[in-house]
């Protein structure tokens, strides 16, 4: 009640300022379904011109102008017509569209995982209210320097998945080539889709919305067992990968016994 009332008064002051400037006013009004309140569009003829709307507040926001020469039409509206926020609410709904996709797949493939567990990894989520947000501990493969090792990773999605890749970042400490000092991954498949502005990838061993996150986690499962020292995330890790093997393999020795001894 009190809401209609200040729109009545609002509306009101509005009109009397519209008779004391003179001319004749055609109004029409229309109400949100989305909540932002009611538009009010208001033609005056023979004298400036303006539209805009109210919010449900009874506050007058974003107030457009044009002088007496322009007509609505020339603006993109038909006369008489509302002034209303259409690029704002489609923006809004696309967006919503795009997390419920995502969030549809990322549950899907938590429950695939679950029935159908992969060698060599466990995977879950970090707060069960949070889909985009997973937790992931990868067992270091056989026959290589990581074996052993149970190296957790935090995977977290974006919005729009699987249009974009994740990214991965270890929160063990692992010495690895391909992986950032602040422990996030850099292998091509987690690159955004496209061309690479820098010409070392093609375009087909970047992220495609064709990969999973079982077929991301056995990617970087290969990545430990076959480090890539030609474009490195970490290139002291690279050198010492190349030319001193041996101090190489120490440091990830420790990893490996660090990992172990935080189960």
């Amino acid at each position: 009640m009190a809401q209609t009332e200040q729109s009545e008064k609002v509306s009101k002051s509005t009109e009397q300022t519209a008779t004391e400037e003179g001319g004749s006013r055609d109004t029409r009004t229309a109400t949100s379904a989305y909540g932002i309140g009611a538009w009010r569009w208001s033609q005056r003829r023979g004298i400036k011109r303006s539209g805009g709307w109210w919010t449900s507040s009874g506050r007058y926001n974003n107030k457009v102008t044009f002088d007496s020469s322009s007509s609505p039409t020339s603006f993109g509206l038909q006369e008489p017509s509302f002034l209303f926020l259409p690029s704002l609410l489609t923006g809004s709904l696309s967006w919503m569209a795009s997390t419920s996709q995502a969030s549809l797949l990322l549950q899907k493939q938590l429950k695939d995982l679950c029935k159908h567990p992969v060698d060599g990894f466990s995977a879950g989520l970090v707060d069960e209210s949070n889909l985009f947000e997973w937790s992931v501990m990868i067992t270091g493969p056989p026959d290589t320097l990581y074996e052993g090792g149970f190296f957790n990773a935090v995977m977290t999605f974006p919005s729009n998945y699987p249009n974009s890749p994740p990214t991965v970042r270890f929160t063990s400490d692992i010495w690895h080539p391909n992986v950032y000092p602040d422990g996030k991954v850099c292998i091509s498949i987690l690159h955004p889709p496209g061309d690479d502005p820098n010409g070392y990838e093609l375009a087909s061993e970047r992220w495609t919305p064709v990969h999973t996150v079982e077929s991301i986690v056995l990617s970087i499962i290969s990545m430990l067992s076959s480090p890539n020292d030609e474009s490195p995330a970490n290139v002291e890790a690279a050198k010492e990968w190349r030319d001193r093997r041996d101090d190489f393999k120490k440091k990830v020795s420790r990893c490996v016994r660090k990992s172990q001894e935080m189960l």
